[in-house]
């Protein structure tokens, strides 16, 4: 049979069989699309990272809420949502546990990376640049003794309360 492994009478008809050869199917196609699509991207691999990160913890989470409204259907094999002949989990309690699981992965992945480290980094670096250029403009101010004093007050006050 046509994109099948395994001959008619062997099985490729059954319904796991012809759902395999439509996944392989679709494969294919987004495959060849994508080759005669797709245009490479310049990206900072610590960024790509923790927008798959990000990706898969918005897919967690719509996921769970998706398993949360699930109403338990007991089939006479015991499973949730399978048929007379096998047990086994909802499709979406398939996919919650597959994406939980692509999610931790990719955490570690960053987590190994350094990827929090270079964030920290970036921003001390970023408050270092805003730092000296408050300093230079209160240079050029010109403002007083007691009104410099006064806004650096002002400032860290600010800077802690944000940081609260």
């Amino acid at each position: 049979m046509a994109g099948q492994r395994i001959c008619y009478f062997h099985g490729g008809s059954s319904p796991q069989a012809l759902a395999v050869v439509e996944r392989r199917a679709t494969e294919a196609a987004v495959g060849a699309e994508l080759e005669r699509m797709g245009v490479p991207v310049e990206t900072d691999p610590g960024d790509a990272l923790l927008g798959l990160v990000h990706e898969a913890k918005g897919n967690v989470v719509y996921l769970q809420a998706r398993v949360a409204k699930l109403e338990e259907v007991h089939s006479p094999a015991g499973g949730l949502g399978g048929d007379w002949h096998e047990a086994k989990p909802h499709i979406l309690v398939a996919m919650y546990g597959e994406w939980s699981d692509r999610l931790a992965h990719y955490a570690a992945l960053a987590l190994k990376a350094g990827v929090d480290e270079r964030r920290v980094r970036l921003a001390e670096s970023e408050a270092e640049r805003l730092m000296s250029a408050v300093v230079a403009a209160l240079a050029s101010a010109e403002l007083s003794p007691a009104q410099d004093e006064a806004f650096r007050l002002a400032l860290a006050t600010e800077l802690r309360r944000m940081a609260a």
